[in-house]
């Protein structure tokens, strides 16, 4: 029995770092999932509003509307480079050359 008892403590050990990190690995998804879930929001409100505007497009350009959208698309790449995996400062770059 003594054998037994010196073995509980180890394992006891053992055991509550797995569930630690269980736990830390459920909470690191539902950060991620909330990241993907603004990602695509960001993403939808830059589509739909970049639709709207060419449905509605005036005769002439409307320059603060494409600085507008264009901040839209880089707010929305921004949010989505975790996702793609690409790099935030490309985006960034296309954001200013649309300036």
């Amino acid at each position: 029995m003594t054998d037994l008892a010196v073995l509980l403590v180890p394992l006891q050990g053992l055991l509550g770092l797995f569930q630690r990190e269980r736990h830390h690995n459920e909470d690191e998804e539902r950060r991620a999932e909330a990241e993907r879930q603004e990602a695509l929001k960001a993403m939808y409100l830059a589509l739909v509003t970049t639709r709207r505007y060419i449905e509605a497009q005036p005769e002439g350009v409307d320059r603060e509307k494409q600085l507008e959208l264009s901040n839209l698309w880089a707010t929305a790449a921004i949010k989505s480079r975790l996702l793609s995996g690409g790099d935030a400062l490309e985006y960034d770059q296309g954001r200013l050359l649309a300036r």
